[in-house]
């Protein structure tokens, strides 16, 4: 059994990980400190469909086109 991750895959990753440090962590870290709720991040998070694909995934098993693997590292980034 391969269990290595893709090129597609670590690519993914990287672009979710590079989201979640440069467009998460400063204004969560923000409105934390404000305790406000950080509202401008959600439509951030909806250009990487991040949203959708979260949602979608409590109601099915996998969004079209997305993959447990996808699913997996969002969760991961995320801390969820």
């Amino acid at each position: 059994m391969d269990l290595d991750l893709t090129e597609e895959q670590k690519m993914f990753w990287e672009s979710i990980a590079d989201f979640c440090d440069h467009e998460i962590a400063p204004p969560v870290d923000e409105a934390e400190a404000k305790e406000e709720f950080p509202l401008p991040l959600f439509k951030n998070l909806g250009t990487l469909r991040v949203l959708k694909v979260w949602r979608d995934s409590r109601v099915l098993s996998t969004t079209e086109g997305t993959s447990e693997i996808q699913h997996l590292i969002i969760a991961g980034e995320l801390k969820l």
